[in-house]
């Protein structure tokens, strides 16, 4: 409830100053003085000495106490002639206000404070609640509200659960908010406690609480949540424990425990197993065939219960992991894709664990697989390092009898996921200075990176003889002079997406349309005539230039020449 007063009681303050006519000629006040602190009850507030034009020379004050916030009735309060006061209960209900005189050389200034909020008594317990009821389970408590300083005020009330005589250790007890609470089965053993608020219902109080001292503890005979069950297989070299849940009881609870051997899930079949006495029983070779479990007894001064398990069984042999339908990949081991193991159908008693690994391989036979290393999730991630190498996938299956490995079959080699449709073919004619251009391959999906191009120079109608034409990476090439007599073809590929695609080496002498060219030709060697001297000119009708068309399957063209001829491959139309 922490105030501070601001401008508003500033000008308030301004109105109520006054100069006493002693004082007529002291310093003027120019930022009135303020209340400020916690104005409740045991709580110390404090007054500002405001600002004044001239420094003073000394300040006294004065605390007033009035009864009503228009200061009809107001009394000064005796002894309360400092800075701060402590807030007494004779100040509950009341406002307070400070007089600051303020004395330089020239006499003295007296100013009034605003007004505080009204000073607030904090509700508190004289004598703290009170429980009562019988401390057994599905009993009753009721507790008191207690007896406050305070007369009007409406109660709230919270249930705490403590694990220690002293109230430690306690928590609320969620809905239990009405003065009586019926005891649970979670109470039992535990300490209660009642905490009741007192909401005051008139201004100048605050709300206060009050705890009672511990009670209890409940009592109760035992009293099992959940039931008893046998953790373990039923398997020969097993170890069983027993759960029985959760126990209540106070006082505390002993247990004892009886096993038995069944001859079948019925417990007219059962027999208790001499010497076996503890919540543990290693299962041995005599109880395979048979079926077993455990009768808890469970008490203590007010009474006892008997909890059996259920039989397990019937007991068997173990037997190590074996593997039915073998681990395998499912995907396509293409560069850029991922693929994941099937870890198969496995079997074993107990029921194994298992690890998975990838490995790669050089060839088709598993015995060149080796793992690799961090790779042992149930899915891998082709690269393009992995071009040419194949993969298999590992489970390794492990119980307590034995640990069994399986490998997939190996993969085919990976290769690129894009594959070839339509390889690459050259457009042009096979003479040193013609140029020749690419016509591009297609793959099996749209493949959104450059081309790259090389040209190669063969020695034969042979790829084995092919080597790269150096800087001939554009998607044309102009054959040069050593072209001549050599086979040309062009490789292509996407990026890093695709393998290389070359073209096809041809046979015949490559024209528009065709796979690729012939050896290359050398270019003709110009025809030189030598001119024939007559002893007179004799004129000679000039002879016109003709066109002819020449076809070759579906293509065609045209030839103008005074002679003309098609060419080799070609017939006239």
């Amino acid at each position: 409830m922490l105030r501070r007063l601001g401008a508003l009681f500033a000008t308030i303050a301004l109105g109520l100053s006054f100069a006493s006519p002693a004082h007529a000629t002291g310093p003027t006040n120019t930022t009135p003085p303020m209340i400020y602190g916690t104005t409740i009850v045991g709580q110390s507030v404090s007054v500002t000495a405001g600002t004044w034009d001239s420094t003073p020379s000394s300040l006294s004050y004065q605390w007033f106490r009035c009864a009503d916030p228009a200061q009809v009735t107001c009394e000064a309060i005796v002894g309360a002639n400092a800075a701060a006061y402590a807030l007494g209960v004779d100040s509950a209900g009341k406002y307070l206000k400070v007089s600051v005189t303020a004395i330089t050389a020239g006499g003295g200034t007296t100013i009034q404070t605003a007004l505080s909020i009204i000073v607030s008594l904090t509700a508190a317990a004289t004598v703290p609640p009170v429980i009562s009821g019988e401390l057994l389970r599905d009993s009753t408590l009721t507790t008191t509200s207690g007896t406050w300083n305070i007369t009007n005020a409406g109660f709230a009330y919270q249930w705490t659960r403590c694990t220690l005589a002293t109230g430690g250790d306690c928590a609320a007890i969620s809905g239990a908010t009405s003065a009586t609470y019926k005891l649970t089965t979670e109470d039992i053993g535990s300490f209660l406690k009642s905490t009741v608020t007192a909401v005051p219902t008139t201004p100048g109080y605050v709300i206060g609480s009050s705890n009672s001292t511990s009670y209890g503890p409940v009592l109760s005979q035992p009293v099992q949540v959940g039931t008893t069950t046998l953790i373990g297989s039923a398997l020969e070299g097993e170890t069983l424990t027993v759960s029985l849940g959760r126990i209540f009881g106070s006082p505390a609870a002993t247990t004892t425990y009886a096993w038995q051997k069944c001859g079948s899930p019925s417990i007219t079949t059962c027999a208790t197993i001499a010497g076996e006495t503890s919540n543990s029983l290693y299962v041995t070779q005599s109880m395979n065939g048979n079926y077993l479990r455990v009768v808890p007894t469970i008490q203590n001064d007010l009474g006892g219960v008997i909890v059996p398990s259920a039989s397990i069984g019937p007991i068997t042999r173990p037997a190590g992991p074996s593997n039915s339908v073998a681990p395998s990949i499912i995907g396509e081991a293409n560069i850029d894709t991922t693929v994941t193991g099937y870890s198969g159908i496995w079997a074993g008693t107990p029921a194994p664990t298992f690890t998975t690994s990838w490995m790669k391989c050089t060839s088709a036979d598993v015995a060149t697989c080796v793992d690799i290393a961090g790779e042992t999730g149930t899915s891998l991630s082709l690269k393009i390092s992995d071009l040419g190498k194949r993969i298999a996938f590992k489970v390794t299956g492990k119980n307590r009898v034995a640990t069994t490995a399986v490998i997939s079959g190996v993969s085919a080699p990976i290769d690129y996921r894009a594959k070839l449709v339509s390889a690459p073919m050259i457009l042009g004619f096979g003479l040193v200075g013609m140029k020749l251009t690419t016509i591009a391959p297609t793959w099996s999906e749209s493949l959104d990176v450059p081309l790259l191009y090389q040209w190669q120079r063969c020695a034969k109608n042979d790829p084995s003889t092919c080597v790269d034409i150096p800087v001939a990476f554009a998607s044309s090439y102009t054959l040069v002079q050593d072209d001549q007599d050599k086979f040309i073809r062009v490789g292509v590929m996407a990026g890093d997406k695709t393998a290389r695609a070359y073209s096809v080496i041809g046979k015949d002498a490559v024209y528009a349309g065709a796979d690729s060219p012939a050896a290359v030709k050398p270019a003709p060697a110009p025809v030189v005539t030598k001119p024939v001297t007559t002893p007179k000119p004799v004129a000679k009708p000039v002879v016109k230039a003709t066109t002819i068309t020449c076809v070759k399957g579906s293509l065609s063209k045209k030839v103008t020449a005074v002679s003309p001829k098609c060419p080799t491959g070609y017939k006239k139309k």
